[in-house]
């Protein structure tokens, strides 16, 4: 931001430039992917406009105009993300992750997606055969079309906005920035000369016939969908490999993004199964030392997929890798604990598969032998029977206590299902913490004179009065702009092993450092001039001194420690829960202890586990991340906008990070909506259904969720008294600049 005092500089015109190169071609690789929105609703078209259209029934419609309308608001919301970026970086970005997106699209919705035009950009993107008639007469009605494999073609219209004539528009209107680009990315570009109105092409979409059943075909017959108009033939498409950073299940699970891949698979053969499960024949045999378990099938088809799925599903439970998302099942928990304790035998039969447990522990015994009963009621009653409240038995402790497996192990928590929260954190050895750096730090956190205006502090988006989020959807940092994300709160802050919706800071330290110089927030241009500012305030010079006794103490990083050694003090303790889990039976009430056993029960804690109810343990390094959504079939996900941001990816550019996010604590969580990552829900309740149905593909009862809502009111803490700070005075002039108002971001 330029002071009304200030004169450009080469430097600044050079930086304007580049940055404006980087937009403008952000636009032009987006619109070059996927053209404009419809300017209308997309209109069926009349038996006389397309061949066959009377077999074309109305599901396969809908799910083609779905999977448009899914790929275009995925696409739309990173755009936006990639415009506010200031850096080459950008485009390659935006050039790498279309392709992946418009792969995951096309799986999420079981449809192949591609965009044409009778003006091409990039000569890949040629029609498919049965669109070619269409795009030769330029049909400018939406047209579905009866294929020969007994799909469903759609031709969607794209019509051109006025925004889209940045880089379609007449080539003497085109800027010259963004004409370089052009010819340097698509040489034989014809995308141009387009006035507002004008059809700019097509997304064809091909539906599989029998919808229901796809699910079980082959990989062959699910070809990924994938729209491009990068030349690059080293772009990813999907998800793949990569490390496991969330752990889900407290310690003893370590799922994470790393097989994201991997779980989508598996999942599909899981439901390809789950879907004709009548045709699987299951026995169980008990055995002294485990269990014998054979699952065959008369159909061909489901007999290999048995081959295929249930070492697979074994293999992850036994090796402590991720795991689809029912196996939050107190078997399935204590199974991954006894990974190194039971062997697994396979023996493929001609219509199936034959598995051997074995263990030498009275309690992993019982476990195994659970397990292969609970997968035989599984198959014979469906879902349900996962969710179902479950105890486990009680086995002779000697041999198991013996081995180190305590009785509360075994049994479920009479008393809860996590400790208590800790009354005070642990800081680390290179910030101990100290009153007077504390009261430092206070005031810092309170003190607009951070920001570039002088109008918004820490605490403006993290207020400390009330629940340490700001109760909007996004915050509004300086000139009114608005950021893209939920504040979280910073009550408890300190119990989470990473920072930011996303993870990209590991301490409290270094998450301070962010906001200053954010462009949404504080917008300082760099942390010289913020702590410029902070050392022209006499007061500030004298604390910091005595707090930290350099030479020059007044540093950003002085000034970040001094922050975080105050938020460690925003500790919430001795809840109703915490008071019940250390032994006072009457701190709950009935509700509160039936919504704590149902919110165990149906899988909540696979990922708010842990005294803060974020998957995280004490003494933990590691942060906890979790896929969200998981299931992209519930009607909340387009309602609520649940998957437009891509979380932690955005960190680390790992496709298989895509859509996963810290988990939060559900501590004080009466206090902070509106919830999730966009702040798009707006009371506790709704949050509890959303999370049911995104993450445990669940519908709760209306009393289901009043349970859990009231337990999670005994999750709010008691609250220190904190005391607003007195703020170090000037020394007579003014340490603010005078501010030009700049434009609104988003």
């Amino acid at each position: 931001m330029m002071t009304a005092t200030h004169k450009t500089s080469a430097d600044d015109r050079v930086h304007a430039t580049m940055k404006s190169l980087v937009q403008w071609s952000a636009i032009l690789l987006f619109v070059g992917l996927i053209g404009c929105q419809h300017s209308q609703p997309p209109q069926t078209a009349t038996s006389e406009e397309q061949p066959d259209a009377e077999q074309v029934d109305d599901t396969a419609k809908q799910k083609a105009i779905a999977a448009k309308d899914a790929l275009f608001t995925r696409l739309s919301g990173r755009l936006t993300e990639v415009m506010s970026a200031d850096g080459p970086a950008a485009i390659s970005v935006c050039s790498r992750e279309a392709p992946a997106i418009a792969t995951e699209v096309g799986e999420e919705q079981g449809v192949v997606i591609g965009r044409t035009s009778f003006k091409l950009r990039n000569a890949k993107n040629t029609p498919p055969d049965w669109a070619h008639s269409f795009v030769e007469e330029r049909v400018e009605d939406p047209q579905f079309v009866a294929l020969p494999n007994g799909g469903t073609g759609a031709l969607l219209p794209i019509r051109l906005k006025q925004k889209c004539l940045a880089c379609h528009g007449p080539t003497e209107s085109i800027a010259a920035d963004v004409r370089s680009k052009l010819s340097e990315l698509y040489p034989d570009d014809r995308a141009t000369g387009f006035n507002e109105g004008d059809l700019r092409g097509w997304f064809w979409v091909e539906v599989p016939s029998a919808v229901g059943d796809n699910d079980a075909e082959s990989g062959d017959d699910k070809e990924a969908a994938a729209i491009s108009d990068s030349d690059s033939s080293e772009a990813g498409h999907g998800p793949g490999p990569g490390h496991g950073q969330g752990r889900g299940f407290g310690r003893g699970m370590g799922r994470g993004p790393g097989m994201m891949g991997g779980n989508r698979e598996d999942m599909t053969t899981l439901h390809a199964m789950f879907d004709d499960r009548d045709k699987i024949n299951r026995t169980v045999k008990m055995m002294p030392k485990g269990a014998e378990a054979v699952t065959e099938s008369d159909d061909e088809k489901i007999a290999a997929l048995i081959q295929k799925h249930v070492p697979a599903m074994e293999s992850r439970v036994h090796e402590n890798e991720p795991l689809p998302p029912m196996t939050f099942h107190p078997i399935f928990v204590e199974l991954i604990k006894h990974g190194d304790d039971y062997t697994l035998t396979y023996e493929e039969t001609d219509k199936g598969l034959k598995v051997t447990y074995e263990a030498d522990d009275p309690f992993v015994i019982m476990l195994v032998q659970e397990h292969a009963k609970l997968v035989s009621r599984f198959i014979k009653n469906g879902m349900e029977e996962i969710h179902k409240p479950y105890n486990l038995p009680k086995v002779e402790q000697e041999q198991s206590e013996a081995k180190g497996v305590s009785k509360e192990a075994t049994e479920p928590a009479s008393l809860g299902i996590t400790p208590p929260l800790p009354s005070r954190a642990k800081a680390p050895t290179d910030n101990p913490t100290t009153p007077a750096k504390v009261e430092l730090g206070k005031k810092l956190f309170f003190d607009p004179r951070l920001s570039l205006t002088g109008t918004v502090s820490c605490n403006s988006c993290h207020n400390i009065m009330e629940g340490g989020d700001d109760g909007r959807p996004s915050s509004m940092g300086v000139h009114g702009r608005l950021g893209r994300r939920n504040a979280p709160t910073v009550w408890n802050s300190v119990f989470q092993a990473s920072q930011f919706w996303d993870g990209r800071s590991p301490s409290l330290e270094d998450q301070a450092k962010g906001p200053v110089i954010a462009s949404p927030e504080m917008g300082m241009p760099n942390h010289d001039k913020a702590i410029e500012r902070i050392a022209a305030i006499p007061g500030y010079q004298a604390e910091f001194s005595r707090v930290f006794g350099d030479d020059k103490p007044v540093t950003i990083d002085n000034a970040v420690k001094a922050i975080a050694a105050f938020e460690r003090t925003l500790v919430t303790p001795n809840s109703p829960y915490d008071r019940y889990v250390k032994g006072d039976k009457y701190a709950l009430s009935d509700q509160q202890i039936r919504g704590m056993k149902l919110f165990d029960s149906i899988g909540c804690t696979e990922c708010h586990s842990g005294p803060a109810f974020n998957g995280w343990e004490v003494g933990d390094t590691e942060p906890s991340f979790e896929e969200f959504p998981r299931f992209a079939t519930s009607e909340f996900l387009k309602q609520f906008r649940l998957d437009s941001d891509h979380g932690r990816y955005e960190a680390t550019k790992r496709e298989a990070d895509k859509h996963y996010f810290k988990v939060p604590t559900l501590r004080n969580i009466t206090i902070t909506a509106p919830y999730f990552h966009n702040g798009a829900v707006e009371s506790l309740s709704d949050a509890v259904r959303v999370m049911a149905e995104t993450e445990l593909d669940s519908e709760l009862s209306e009393k289901d969720v009043a349970d859990i809502v009231e337990f999670l009111t005994s999750l709010d803490g008691e609250f220190p008294e904190i005391t607003l700070p007195r703020l170090p005075s000037r020394s007579g002039e003014s340490v603010l600049e005078d501010q030009q108002p700049a434009a609104m971001q988003h």
